[in-house]
């Protein structure tokens, strides 16, 4: 049994800023939040490349990792996915029909609802 972990992300440090420390609970965890900070990283990147191509443009960026953990319990790659689809499906709902959607949909259903909107 892997003994739990403590880090402190380093990167939140300067001179007003106190560095996060998360615990996980494993090796594994570590690298999934690894990956998952990666991908948010990319995301932003991609955000900031796209809105240097295109003047005017504005994308907002998506909050560190660490917050998606500690805010909503979301800690991997694909959890993080996933919320991003229904965040869309669930705005889209809502401009296309005046209400959030009620009641539990597959992924499937709100790529496909999203497909045709």
């Amino acid at each position: 049994m892997e003994r739990p972990l403590t880090i402190t992300l380093l990167e939140n440090f300067g001179p007003n800023k106190k560095g996060n420390t998360m615990k996980l609970n494993s090796f594994a965890e570590l690298k999934s939040f690894v990956e998952l900070d990666n991908h948010i990283k990319q995301l932003n990147a991609d955000a900031d490349r796209q809105m240097a191509e295109q003047p005017g443009l504005w994308v907002s960026h998506l909050m560190p990792a660490e917050k998606w953990v500690e805010n909503y319990g979301i800690d991997t790659v694909e959890k993080f996915e996933h919320q991003m689809l229904f965040e869309s499906y669930s705005n889209v709902y809502k401009d296309t029909f005046g209400v959030r959607p009620r009641g539990k949909v597959t992924v499937a259903e709100m790529k496909s609802f999203l497909e045709r909107a």
